[in-house]
């Protein structure tokens, strides 16, 4: 059942999130050089994937040329390829990556996304020649595949210095004392129906919390059917006068973090999902120097600066309420944001990493 829901999730987010077909293209490829070809399916678009892709570019990658197409062009060395299962065909991609080795292309995939139970995915996946993972559960998952470390490279999601202004719960008209604040688009794996009951638990022991989701519904059935299911529970919680949403028309990273900053609290709730990745959205929240609190799902099995409970609406309950009146934790937590802002720079331990295997590889 958990192989035919994911897959089901793939082919959805397949044929409604991209809504074309990624095209093979050759343009003169027997001209080699040092550029690097950066390809992302969904760059340009709502994609999580599309963004970090985007901020790579942006933040000093060197000597590169980026695409949405599967495109082999002159003067390109290697080819990077930002792999999500939901962001490809396997028949394309397996043929898109054999003609970049034939054409002397050396292909690195950057995998957001690795699961053994998509069998007839493998040998696509690991046909590839180096890999970038973000998180070392998932290098060690390729290690198991039969992948030697020297194929594999871990780069680390920095946080991305962004400018916001603050705003205060008097701003948003927040009457509540305290407020938790929550960001991510609306899909069933992100658990919110499970913060939803959390905060439900923390009302019947008389704290008095408001909710903050920054959350955009994407243009498909699956996240539509997600906010119906939240809201529903919102009413049958009797949530309604606590709960403020932003952001159910896209909002751009600095306005999310300035509506966010009312908050006391960050809370990611996210259910297990098995990817073994790492969440570029949790580095986002980081910049607003807060507590935070997730679940402890292998999703967030590379930080350690956060508070991290099981994924019930109990056990974050709990949570919730400790880091809003234990003040000791709540600066213990904060400090620890605080430190993990300073020394993971997205320029420094993400894009300048990249560079830095770029180049390694070029002298192998």
């Amino acid at each position: 059942n958990c192989i035919k829901a994911a897959e089901k999730y793939r082919v959805n987010l397949w044929e409604n999130l991209l809504k074309r077909e990624t095209k093979n293209i050759i343009k003169n490829s027997k001209v080699k050089g040092t550029t690097t070809a950066m390809i992302c399916p969904s760059l340009g678009g709502i994609c999580g994937i599309g963004e970090y892709t985007k901020d790579i570019i942006e933040g000093g990658l060197e000597n590169f040329l980026p695409s949405n197409n599967y495109v082999i062009m002159q003067d390109t060395d290697i080819i990077v390829i930002q792999f999500e299962y939901a962001l490809h065909d396997r028949e394309n991609l397996a043929i898109f990556i054999e003609q970049c080795q034939n054409h002397g292309r050396t292909v690195i995939l950057d995998l957001h996304s690795y699961l053994p139970f998509y069998m007839d995915w493998i040998d696509v996946i690991l046909s590839a020649d180096f890999f970038v993972v973000h998180s070392p559960m998932l290098a060690q998952r390729l290690n198991a595949a039969g992948i030697k470390n020297e194929r594999i490279f871990v780069v680390e999601m920095g946080v991305k210095s962004t400018q916001f202004e603050n705003k205060t719960k008097e701003q948003l008209n927040i009457k509540h004392e305290f407020a938790v604040g929550s960001f991510g688009f609306l899909e069933q794996n992100k658990g919110f129906d499970i913060l939803a009951s959390s905060l439900d638990f923390v009302k019947n022991r008389n704290l008095d919390v408001a909710w903050i989701l920054c959350s955009y519904t994407k243009l498909n059935s699956f996240s539509q059917k997600v906010e119906a299911d939240l809201y529903k529970r919102i009413q049958e919680l009797k949530l309604e006068n606590s709960f403020y949403r932003f952001g159910k028309d896209k909002l751009p990273i600095n306005q999310v973090l300035s509506y966010l900053s009312a908050a006391d609290i960050i809370v990611v709730p996210y259910k297990e999902v098995w990817t073994y990745s790492s969440s570029a959205s949790l580095r986002d929240v980081a910049l607003l120097e807060k507590p935070i609190i997730t679940t402890n799902v292998s999703f967030f099995a590379d930080v350690d600066f956060v508070y991290k409970v099981p994924p019930k609406p109990e056990n974050i309950g709990f949570a919730i309420e400790e880091m809003l009146t234990d003040k000791t934790l709540y600066a213990t937590y904060q400090n620890k944001t605080k430190e993990y802002v300073r020394t993971h720079q997205w320029k420094d331990v993400t894009v300048g990493k990249y560079n830095e295997i770029l180049k390694e590889i070029r002298g192998k």
